[in-house]
C-alpha cells in the first residue's frame, strides 16, 4: 500500500510511504520514499510485474531541463536504481510536456509517452515514446513528428503489447470552421503504430463515413489482435447514437463494423437517458462518456459509459461545487461487433466535496464484469433499470460490488459501509491481485481534508 504526504500545497518535496500488510492485513512493514529536492514531481506508483515503479520528474529551472525517471521498489520495500526514461529541454513551465504511463496487459512492458500540448495555433504536435522492460531496459524510442499543430492533433488513446509494439489512436483536424458550417467532421481519426526502431511507422485511416467521433478507446485482446471500441454521433455535439468496433492485427484492419442503438435498447434506459437530436434521430445522451471496455475469454466485450460531471452553485456570495455520477449502462459486443445486450445499472450519486467516491471501476474474469462503487442499501431492493435513490449523505454510502454476465444477469453484493466502518470505499484505488482476487481501501472523510483512517480488505469472488 502506497501513502503520500506533501510539504504544502504549492510545493513539489514529498514524503511516501509503502507500507507492506501480512495475509491478516495488519502492518507488517513500512518504508519512506522522499522527493527532498525543490521540483522532483511524483508522477505515480505503478504495478510493474512483481514490483512497483515509482515515476518521478526533476524540473531544472536553471539548466531550463526536466527529466523523467522510474525507481523501481521491490515487494520487501528495498528501493532500486533509478532509471532516466527521457530529458527535455524546456524554457518554461509551459513547455512541460504532459506524460503518460501505459501498461500491456501483464505488466511486463512499460510505454512512456511524453506530448507537447499547449493547445498551440502555430507549433506542430510532436510526442515523444519509449518501451521498457521490468529490468528498465529500454526496447526503442522514438519520437512522431505531426504537420498539423498541437491545438489540431489530439491523442485519444494508446496501448502497448508483449512484443513491443506500440499503437496510438489520434483526432487530427483539418478545419474546424468547415465543421460547424457543413455539420461534417472535420478531422481524420488516425492509428500510428511501431514495432521496432527500424521498422518506418504505420498509418491506418480509420472510415466512419459521415459519422462524429463522441469517445473512443483502444485495447489489446492479446499481442497479435487490438480493438478499437467506441461511440459515435450523426450529428455534431450529438447524442450517442451507436458503436464502433474495429479489429486491427499486424497494422491492418481485418474488421470494422458500425451499429446503431435499437428501439429496444433506447427503451431499455428510459426517457431520462436518451433524447432526440435536431434531426428527430433518438440516442443515448451526451451527458454519457466511455469508461472502460473488458474483453473477456472468448472475445466478446463489456463496455461501459457513465456521466460524470460537477456543477458550481453561487448562493449569498458563497461557491459550492458539487460532483455527480449517474447511471452505468453496460452495453455487451460480440466478438464481431454486434451488440448483444445493453443493459442499465441503477446509480445516482451526488457529492458536495470530492469526487473520490463517485463513479466505478471494472474488471472481469473469463465470462463476466465486476463493477465496484458506492450505492445506497435501499437501492439494492429495487429491480435493474428502476429509478435510482440519490445517494449524497455519507453516511448512506455502502461499499458495492456487482457482477453481470453475458445474459444481462446482476448480482449486487455489499462489501462494507460507512456506518459500520466510519470509512467510505475508493472505487478507483480496487486493485486485482490475484484470478479472482481484488484488494480494496476505504478512507474516513474529513471536513476540507481527508482523514488518516483507512480499512483494508480482499474481496474473493467465487
Amino acid at each position: 500500500l502506497w501513502a503520500s504526504s506533501y510539504s504544502g500545497l504549492f510545493s513539489s518535496k514529498s514524503v511516501h510511504s509503502l507500507m507492506i500488510l501480512d495475509d491478516n492485513l495488519d502492518l507488517d512493514k513500512s518504508v519512506e520514499f522522499k522527493t527532498t529536492e525543490k521540483n522532483v514531481y511524483h508522477q505515480g506508483v505503478f504495478w510493474f510485474k512483481n514490483k512497483i515503479a515509482w515515476c518521478t520528474a526533476d524540473y531544472d529551472k536553471k539548466a531550463e531541463s526536466i527529466t523523467y525517471q522510474i525507481t523501481p521498489v521491490s515487494l520487501k520495500g528495498q528501493g532500486g536504481k533509478t532509471k532516466k526514461l527521457a530529458k527535455f529541454t524546456v524554457e518554461s513551465r509551459r513547455e512541460i510536456p504532459v506524460s503518460s504511463w501505459v501498461f500491456n496487459t501483464d505488466t511486463t512492458k512499460l510505454l512512456f509517452i511524453a506530448q507537447s500540448d499547449n493547445d498551440s495555433r502555430n507549433e506542430p504536435y510532436q510526442a515523444y515514446f519509449s518501451i521498457s522492460d521490468t529490468s528498465l531496459q529500454t526496447a526503442y524510442s522514438k519520437t512522431i513528428k505531426f504537420t498539423s499543430t498541437e491545438r489540431q492533433t489530439k491523442l485519444l488513446s494508446s496501448a502497448v503489447n508483449g512484443k513491443n509494439e506500440a499503437f496510438f489512436l489520434y483526432k487530427v483536424y483539418e478545419d474546424k470552421v468547415k465543421e460547424s458550417k457543413k455539420s461534417m467532421p472535420a478531422y481524420d481519426i488516425q492509428m500510428v503504430s511501431f514495432k521496432d526502431d527500424q521498422t518506418p511507422a504505420r498509418k491506418i485511416q480509420l472510415k466512419l463515413d459521415n459519422s462524429f467521433i463522441n469517445s473512443a478507446n483502444i485495447k489489446f485482446y492479446n499481442d497479435d489482435e487490438l480493438y478499437c471500441i467506441g461511440l459515435y454521433s450523426n450529428s455534431k455535439n450529438g447524442v450517442n447514437h451507436g458503436i464502433f468496433f474495429m479489429k486491427i492485427v499486424d497494422g491492418v484492419v481485418t474488421q470494422s463494423v458500425k451499429r446503431s442503438f435499437s428501439e429496444s435498447d433506447l427503451a431499455k434506459l428510459g426517457k431520462k437517458n436518451t433524447e432526440k437530436d435536431r434531426s428527430g434521430e433518438e440516442g443515448i445522451n451526451d451527458e454519457f462518456t466511455f469508461r472502460n471496455f473488458e474483453i473477456i475469454a472468448d472475445g466478446s466485450v463489456f463496455l461501459s459509459i457513465e456521466p460524470n460531471y460537477f456543477v458550481t452553485y453561487w448562493a449569498n456570495r458563497t461557491q459550492r461545487t458539487v460532483f455527480y455520477s449517474e447511471e452505468i449502462i453496460i452495453i455487451n459486443i460480440s466478438n464481431t461487433g454486434e451488440i448483444e445486450d445493453l443493459n442499465i445499472l441503477p446509480k445516482n450519486q451526488q457529492y458536495g466535496e470530492t469526487d473520490l467516491y463517485l463513479s466505478h471501476t471494472s474488471f472481469k474474469d473469463a465470462e463476466r464484469m465486476y463493477i465496484f462503487y458506492n450505492e445506497d442499501e435501499d437501492n439494492y431492493k429495487k429491480p435493474i433499470g428502476s429509478k435510482p435513490r440519490v445517494v449524497s449523505n455519507i453516511n448512506d454510502f455502502v461499499g458495492t460490488l456487482t457482477t453481470i454476465d453475458k445474459s444481462g444477469k446482476f448480482k449486487r453484493q455489499e462489501i462494507f459501509s460507512h456506518n459500520d466502518t466510519d470509512c467510505v470505499l475508493l472505487p478507483k484505488q480496487v486493485a486485482q491481485i490475484g484470478p479472482n482476487r481484488y484488494f480494496i481501501q476505504g478512507q474516513k472523510r474529513k471536513l476540507m481534508s481527508l482523514g488518516n483512517k483507512q480499512v483494508f480488505g480482499v474481496v474473493t469472488v467465487e
